[in-house]
């Protein structure tokens, strides 16, 4: 099993805020190449930039939950993936 953040929730919310992801990464202090591989699912935030970065797009911490971690399965694996 591989866990991965859920990029595209994070991709629709920056896009729903009106910011650009250069104007994003200064504020945090990261790259524009940082936020661009976070939103395209090539990597993900720790969870301290995470919190900034939600903070950021006006979300409040119980909205945290809709970027949560999916769990997947590799191509022939031949395990089922949990239910919740």
């Amino acid at each position: 099993m591989i866990t991965a953040f859920n990029f595209l929730k994070l991709r629709a919310a920056i896009a729903e805020s009106g910011q650009e992801q250069r104007e994003l990464a200064q504020k945090i202090g990261v790259t524009e190449t940082t936020v661009s591989r976070w939103v395209n699912g090539h990597t993900w935030p720790q969870p301290h930039t995470l919190c900034r970065l939600l903070g950021l797009l006006g979300w409040d911490s119980g909205r945290i939950g809709e970027l949560k971690l999916v769990d997947f399965y590799p191509l022939g694996n031949n395990h089922e993936p949990a239910t919740n």
